[in-house]
């Protein structure tokens, strides 16, 4: 089952506010959410946990860009498989 998080619980777990995360986003640092609806928006976990292990790790901007393209990859190639 694929586990999701909304925003503010993507802030708590990254200690960092609304703003920073969408900055992230705009630097290719941090995945885009999933439009589930008008109003509805969230992250697949696993795809936080990636990055924030990343962070912990100590990967260069560079390294957490190529991960977030990597997710996202792969994020297209599931919504490809599950519509065959």
């Amino acid at each position: 089952m694929l586990a999701l998080l909304r925003q503010p619980d993507v802030s708590k777990k990254f200690g960092a506010a609304r703003p920073t995360i969408y900055e992230w986003m705009a630097e290719g640092l941090f995945p885009r959410p999933l439009k589930l609806g008008p109003k509805f928006a969230a992250w697949p976990e696993h795809e936080c946990n990636a990055v924030l292990t990343a962070r912990i790790q100590g990967k260069s901007k560079d390294e957490i860009r190529a991960l977030v393209v990597e997710l996202t990859e792969a994020r297209q190639r599931l919504s490809v498989e599950s519509t065959d």
